[in-house]
């Protein structure tokens, strides 16, 4: 009897050896080791989604019904062999990776799977692009600033002279400008930890360029802010108790003495801010008083008035559906990542708790639930899967992928590209890199590193492009006199 169980105890060792059992959790990335890839075929162009510029579509007009072909030993498209192609199959939720790495809703691409698969396509290294797997007949290739349905028509991966024939279609985008002109102000927060206050500071940097031609990197205290009547300063003076938020005009056409405050009737808070455009700021903060267990919360001010007692609600933003995203965002969070832990526990949504954070080099809208624990409050943060607004942020873009980037730049965290396509920051845990895009693509090396401070993070990115460069040169020059 022993000797029965020995063998069948050696039989399912070795049946298990030879599987090869791989648990995806929803973020992990596999290499497919079956040569006969899943997209294996020739596939033809259906139809195309336009993502970022429209403008392509003048160039991209004649794509209907042209070729692609993979395999295991190149890819051919464009009437261009690229050899070798891996692909790396990754499982993530639809919403959010169409959300917050196109800002495309995936009703329009219609999909109507909660989760997809996503192959990235890579060789040598080198990032191409993204596919997601609809089905084995159809898939959706992000290629140029588009996404391309794909219809599989056969298994032959063969290139005949039909297909060599394909030419002239997915152009890259030429260079519409001669002279370009880029610049962002970068808002930057810092937080000294080895003191014992634990101190916020904060600082602007302005990074311009024309015509590929980096200008000097300036620097000014605090928060210079470029809004539609001129330039702003913001800063927050804190003593040891509490901290007071105040903006004020630098323009000559307005009243320099005009300084917005925040009321001093409210209750003495220490507070950090998050976010901040040309119209708003977001801030953390917290309750200074040993007997208020509340935990921080998040407060959204316009900037003409900060003095108010009250942030406002993501519904006076989104007035058609802000409320509703709020809930359902919170609810479907619950649902899958919370519901264990908040167990039993009274959840509250405040819809006026939310905040701007980046991810993947776009803003995106973060919420805040409560619940009390051990007679304290805690806070959970969630993803409000909803695209920000121009009136929160006017220029939301990521020219190049965050895959692209990321196989550029490993260490990346975050990255910002120009409206006019010619200058990217890449924003690592200690440097921020600044680089020249040229042919949609990171110049071979950055131009300039810039060191971080004290655990650095980007809370403001507006930019200006040509005229408006030397116009904001001139005034933070000025500023800095």
């Amino acid at each position: 009897m022993n000797k029965i169980k020995l063998l069948i105890i050696l039989f399912f060792i070795l049946l298990l050896q030879g599987c090869n059992i791989e648990l995806d959790d929803g973020d992990n990335i596999v290499s497919p080791n079956n040569p006969n890839i899943a997209i294996q075929g020739k596939w033809k162009i259906k139809d195309k989604t336009y993502v970022k510029d429209d403008s392509l579509k003048n160039n991209q007009s004649n794509i209907s019904n042209k070729k692609v072909i993979f395999s295991d030993k190149y890819i051919y498209i464009n009437n261009k062999l690229i050899e070798n192609p891996e692909y790396k199959s990754k499982n993530v939720n639809t919403k959010e990776y169409l959300l917050y790495n196109y800002k495309i809703d995936m009703d329009v691409l219609k999909i109507d799977s909660e989760n997809i698969n996503v192959l990235i396509v890579t060789s040598g290294n080198n990032y191409l692009f993204d596919i997601v797997y609809k089905d084995d007949k159809n898939i959706l290739m992000y290629y140029s600033g588009m996404f391309l349905h794909l219809e599989k028509i056969s298994n032959d991966t063969d290139i005949n002279i039909d297909d060599n024939e394909d030419t002239g279609y997915i152009n890259e985008e030429s260079d519409l400008y001669n002279n370009l002109a880029s610049g962002v102000l970068l808002g930057l927060r810092s937080h000294d930890t080895k003191n014992s206050d634990g101190k916020y500071t904060y600082r602007t940097l302005w990074i311009s360029s024309e015509n590929k031609k980096l200008n000097p990197i300036l620097e000014l205290n605090n928060l210079f802010i470029p809004r539609k009547n001129g330039f702003w300063n913001m800063k927050i003076n804190s003593t040891s108790s509490a901290d007071t938020l105040s903006i004020n005009p630098i323009e000559d056409n307005i009243n320099k003495s005009l300084e917005i405050k925040e009321r001093k009737d409210l209750d003495k808070e220490k507070k950090v801010i998050q976010f901040v455009s040309d119209d708003y700021v977001i801030t953390e903060y917290a309750k200074v008083n040993d007997l208020d267990n509340s935990a921080p919360r998040f407060r959204v001010l316009p900037l003409d008035n900060i003095n108010s007692s009250q942030g406002v609600f993501l519904k006076d933003i989104y007035i058609e559906n802000g409320k509703e995203a709020y809930n359902n965002s919170a609810k479907a969070f619950l649902v899958s990542k919370g519901q264990e832990e908040l167990k039993n526990k009274q959840v509250n949504i405040n819809e006026q708790s939310f905040t701007m954070t980046r991810r993947n080099g776009y803003w995106i809208l973060k919420g805040r639930l409560f619940y009390m624990m051990e007679g304290k409050e805690n806070y959970k943060d969630f993803n409000i899967n909803i695209l920000p607004t121009e009136e929160l942020i006017k220029y939301n873009d990521l020219l190049l992928s965050w895959n692209y980037i990321k196989s550029r730049v490993p260490q990346a965290i975050d990255a910002y590209t120009s409206p006019n396509k010619d200058l990217a920051i890449i924003i690592t845990e200690y440097e921020i890199y600044i680089f020249y895009i040229e042919n949609n693509l990171l110049s071979s090396k950055p131009i300039k590193i810039i060191e971080k401070r004290n655990q650095e993070e980007v809370i403001m990115a507006e930019w200006s492009t040509n005229n408006y460069v030397d116009l904001w040169n001139d005034k933070i020059k000025e500023e800095l006199k």
